[in-house]
């Protein structure tokens, strides 16, 4: 719930038909996040 993913993403959790597929698609999420985020930062560091 405090994850900061979307609705649709949360749902996808919600729907997947076992452990072992939930656990693949919270591992792309949070690989996506991450980077998304790191992008967000080189972003912002370069002049």
């Amino acid at each position: 719930m405090i994850c900061p993913f979307a609705p649709r993403e949360k749902q996808a959790l919600l729907e997947a038909p076992t452990k072992r597929a939930r656990a693949e698609i919270l591992f792309q999420l949070l690989e996506f996040e991450t980077g998304a985020a790191a992008q967000g930062n080189l972003g912002t560091t370069q002049h």
